[in-house]
């Protein structure tokens, strides 16, 4: 599975080959029909490799054939799944302890926050606090009582909400 956040999705295809006249030295093909076959466009070693930039998300089954110069074939079969990640990272927890604030997401992103009141939750991530823990799910950042901490967090593909994954403000038990 080769996940990207927008289409066209950019991949490599790479076959290896080994074996044969001139350890391996082959000219390859491949094809997604089976029927319409494509010359790799770095071939003729033991390595090939085919940039291809115009994907779409789906399920793929590509066909690759070798020929070595003695005439030797080679086939084989592979599948891939091109996936779109467009959903924003969602903060699944959050809990304080020894002075710092914690936040789990569902998945890598990278959170930041704003204090002040004035921007509220319109702020860009550029002028902004980033929490420790950048590219993985779990974040933290020193807690500071009197601070509300308007934050927005965004995944590689900078998925992200338009106003704040959450707001935190401390309060007082009051009785």
């Amino acid at each position: 599975e080769i996940i990207r956040g927008a289409e066209p999705i950019v991949i490599e295809l790479k076959a290896k080959t080994s074996g044969g006249a001139e350890s391996g030295k082959a000219v390859c093909e491949y094809s997604f029909d089976n029927t319409q076959f494509i010359t790799f466009r770095n071939t003729d070693s033991n390595e090939h490799i085919q940039i291809l930039n115009q994907m779409t998300k789906g399920n793929y089954n590509v066909n690759v054939r070798c020929r070595d110069i003695a005439g030797n074939n080679a086939e084989k079969e592979g599948e891939f799944v091109l996936d779109l990640d467009i959903i924003n990272p969602r903060i699944t927890r959050i809990f304080s302890n020894s002075g710092s604030l914690f936040l789990a997401t569902n998945e890598d992103a990278r959170c930041f926050y704003r204090n002040d009141s004035t921007n509220q939750c319109s702020f860009g991530f550029d002028n902004s606090t980033e929490f420790q823990g950048s590219n993985s799910e779990m974040h933290s950042t020193s807690l500071i009582e009197e601070y509300t901490y308007y934050i927005k967090c965004k995944d590689i593909w900078d998925n992200s909400q338009n106003g704040c994954s959450v707001v935190i403000r401390s309060f007082e038990n009051v009785e």
